[in-house]
């Protein structure tokens, strides 16, 4: 199209002012698209602060009633329940947006505070919270409110002792090693150690190393449920820092032939423990969107608590709810194994190739836990006493098939009596 000098001006105007017309109108919409990606990142973060607010609160108040000896209790003790809620509510900066209460109860449906003749069966807690919007004008909308709500079964009898962490690692003090989110540990930093039966003490790894990941690195299907770091086991040989260990040279060799590696790790600590009972709690979920199947219609596929030995949690494990093999789905990619061993045993687990069908019995003797699935993230725990003092070995252990796509574990703690 050709045009007179003195119209081409004009239509360069027409189309100068045509341009600044629809930057008017498409600028909401961008304004929109930026600010809606910002928020909602701002309240998956407010959000996961205040389930972890009401979690702890909840297991917290729970642990503090086991301890309590009797049917009766002791006058001020709901205070006691509730000064859980607060003091979780301020450690994570909640203080000003959020209300957190934690509640004695008759049980999980009655919501009423027994007598103080009466032991409660229950701690109910409630969090809600709002978290105010960067982008009001724009979004047309001042707040999105949060609602949290927890309920923790307190034992009929009091447990052995006042609960004590002896130990407990988040992985939160490798935040500045990482690179792009992640980075694979052969040397490992000192765990926080309370008490003396492992202060200054470091943790071990086999094979590959621990790999410590973000959420901007990894999926999950709820976040992280405490601080911003947690662990894979099942660990990429690509991003290894600090001391590169014996172990991790043998398995990683560097060679074109990435299928030579060896992923498939774990992460220990000794101690020597005294006579007395004792508890291992972590959170547990799978990694989300590797492997070849995804296990859509199931919800967890972990031992059950009650179980007695390590043949049976392996069973549990084997099928999931459609009863189809775990193993030909996916080959267990995302299995971990908790170990307790005694010094005597030899720290077997260590060896890729113990499973239940080339040694039963050491299986059956020490393996703790199993989880293979989990779409959020779960607790797990373990009770076990000791009748003789002696060295013990407790391990989480990456199996199943060797990919580097594994489950993941974060806040791992060991008590004694009970984990608060």
């Amino acid at each position: 199209m050709r045009f007179a000098p003195g119209r081409r001006s004009r239509f360069r105007d027409d189309r100068a002012g045509l341009t600044t017309v629809l930057f008017g109108i498409l600028l909401p919409i961008i304004m929109v698209g930026i600010g809606g990606s910002i928020e909602i990142a701002r309240a998956v973060e407010y959000k996961q602060r205040l389930i972890s607010a009401a979690d702890l609160s909840c297991r917290q108040a729970k642990v503090y009633v086991d301890s309590l000896s009797g049917l009766s209790m002791p006058n001020g003790y709901v205070a006691t329940v509730q000064s859980y809620a607060d003091k979780n509510r301020s450690e994570r900066a909640l203080a000003a947006t959020a209300q957190v209460t934690a509640t004695p109860t008759v049980s999980a449906t009655v919501l009423t505070v027994p007598p103080l003749t009466v032991r409660p069966g229950n701690i109910h807690v409630v969090a809600n919270g709002a978290v105010a919007l960067f982008f009001e004008r724009f979004l047309n909308k001042g707040s999105v409110d949060f609602a949290v709500v927890r309920d923790c079964t307190v034992e009929a009898a009091s447990s052995s002792g006042p609960p004590t962490t002896l130990m407990s690692e988040s992985f939160e003090g490798y935040a500045s090693q990482l690179v792009g989110g992640w980075a694979v540990f052969g040397t490992m930093s000192q765990a926080n150690c309370p008490s003396a039966l492992c202060q200054g003490k470091s943790w071990g790894t086999t094979n590959a190393g621990v790999e410590v990941d973000q959420l901007s690195a990894i999926a999950t299907g709820d976040g992280v449920q405490y601080g911003q770091s947690f662990a894979e086991l099942d660990s990429d040989c690509a991003n290894q820092v600090g001391t590169r260990t014996q172990a991790q040279t043998a398995a990683c060799p560097r060679n074109a032939n990435r299928n030579t590696d060896t992923t498939n790790s774990s992460i220990n600590m000794i101690f020597n423990l005294p006579v007395g009972a004792y508890e291992i709690r972590y959170v547990y979920t799978a990694r989300k969107n590797v492997g070849a199947y995804q296990y859509p219609n199931d919800t967890v596929i972990c031992s059950n608590p009650n179980d007695t030995d390590g043949l049976t949690r392996d069973g549990d494990v084997a099928r999931n709810g459609a009863n189809m093999s775990t193993v030909s789905l996916d080959g267990q990619t995302r299995r971990i194994e908790l170990w307790v061993e005694p010094k005597t045993s030899g720290y077997k687990s260590d060896s890729q190739s113990l499973t239940a069908t080339t040694d039963p019995q050491y299986m059956k003797q020490y393996m703790a836990d199993v989880c293979v699935w989990s779409k959020t993230w779960i607790e797990r725990s373990y009770k076990f006493k000791v009748t003789k003092q002696q060295e013990y070995r407790i391990s989480w252990r990456a199996a199943g098939l060797d990919d580097s796509f594994g489950g993941l574990i974060d806040y791992l703690r060991f008590c004694q009596n009970s984990c608060p």
